[in-house]
């Protein structure tokens, strides 16, 4: 019984997913990490932004990261390119609050192994880690979108401002000032010019 016992628990250990996770929002970070847990996948750290990722990927070594799009100071996009470019053996998986055929397309190039809507159940995250994990990449809750090219119009350029953001600009159209803008939204001044960096990117 006691060698049966350790052997099921280094089985275990042997097929354990370890995964970085990459959101703003601390709520959703929190929620994430029990969640996957569930399932016997264990966050080794989590980050709030891009450049908090690259920093402890120096350090950390997990098999995927599950990253966000729309952060302050190195947003999922740009993160993305670091990563593939610095840590090629690290799999990445963008979960997002946008599920545009062409963002997915284009993350899809930069490198990414698989695209989970936010709006989708943790057991599609769960079944999407575990496959990126073993096969390389995961495109089962995106049937129809690599069947055919997507038609793009050249000269249309579709801004996408996150809630957030919206947020800031309202406030930015009314005069605030940047210190007066953290604090109305209950933040620090440098994450509120890391999203306006974003905004002035994106205008």
């Amino acid at each position: 019984n006691v060698k049966k016992t350790i052997y099921l628990v280094c089985k275990l250990k042997a097929h354990q997913i370890n995964i970085l996770i990459v959101d703003d929002e601390p709520l959703f970070r929190s929620g994430l990490i029990a969640l996957m847990k569930k399932y016997g996948i264990k966050t080794l750290a989590t980050a709030e932004n891009g450049d908090e990722a690259i920093n402890l990927l120096e350090t950390k070594r997990p098999d995927l990261v599950l990253l966000d799009l729309e952060m302050p100071i190195l947003n999922g996009s740009k993160t993305l390119n670091s990563i593939r470019n610095r840590f090629p053996n690290v799999k990445v998986i963008i979960v997002s609050s946008y599920h545009d055929e062409e963002l997915i397309k284009d993350h899809f190039n930069r490198g990414a192994r698989a695209f989970v809507s936010k709006k989708e159940g943790d057991r599609t995250l769960a079944e999407a880690i575990r496959c990126v994990h073993k096969m390389g990449i995961y495109k089962k809750n995106l049937p129809d979108l690599f069947k055919s090219p997507a038609i793009k119009d050249r000269h249309y350029y579709k801004l996408i401002f996150t809630k957030k953001e919206q947020e800031i600009i309202t406030l930015l159209c009314g005069g605030k000032t940047v210190k007066t803008i953290a604090e109305t939204l209950d933040t620090s001044e440098k994450t509120t010019e890391g999203h306006l960096t974003e905004i002035y990117k994106k205008v």
